[in-house]
């Protein structure tokens, strides 16, 4: 498949963050906030936290699935918050925080693209408010994501099993120092979450 590589403007900035680890939720909150963010995906030791932000707070899939685990900063590895503009990555280095910032529209343009990833999910499990466990049949993994599927979402004509979650992410591409021109990925960051349609 042909990849539609387009130049945007962007900024990336890095830094310890001792703040999250004080405070994390109010701290993910007015981050959030300011940078537009709507969806987080964390990784901890026992497991994928989803949340989605409502404007004021973040929702977290814990207790949605029965593999969801709670969001404490004791057992997380790294976390995303991210949105059409912005993404930012929190990981922790022993007992520091990091953080990595990258916001689209500003700072020099970069060649990019976009790709739309399959994630888990063949069948609906269960739902909540505003998360839906879903699991995959053939890899019998399960998660909870922020979006509010139904059982159509997951037929196809024609397919025994379909996963119509999507995860989209940005590349942004550079070149090596004396590469004679060759461009490979330098960063990437996520952009938004959501299902294909049901078939009508």
């Amino acid at each position: 498949m042909k990849r539609n590589i387009s130049k945007i403007t962007s900024t990336v900035t890095s830094g310890q963050v001792p703040q999250f680890a004080a405070e994390p939720e109010p701290w993910l909150a007015q981050q959030a906030t300011q940078y537009e963010l709507k969806y987080l995906l964390a990784h901890a030791d026992d497991g994928v936290i989803w949340g989605v932000f409502d404007g004021n707070s973040f929702a977290f899939s814990s207790g949605v699935a029965p593999n969801s685990p709670d969001f404490r900063t004791e057992t997380l590895r790294s976390c995303r918050l991210f949105g059409e503009q912005a993404e930012l990555l929190l990981w922790r280095d022993e007992s520091v925080w990091h953080s990595r910032l990258v916001v689209d529209g500003a700072g020099p343009a970069r060649p990019s693209f976009t790709e739309n990833q399959l994630l888990w999910g063949t069948e609906k499990k269960g739902s909540s408010a505003r998360f839906t466990w879903v699991v995959d049949g053939s890899q019998g993994q399960s998660h909870a994501v922020p979006l509010p599927l139904t059982d159509e979402h997951f037929k196809r004509p024609g397919l025994d099993l379909f996963r119509p979650v999507r995860l989209q992410v940005r590349h942004y591409l550079g070149s090596d120092a004396g590469a004679a021109g060759m461009q490979r990925i330098i960063l990437s960051r996520l952009v938004h979450l959501y299902a294909e349609e049901p078939k009508r």
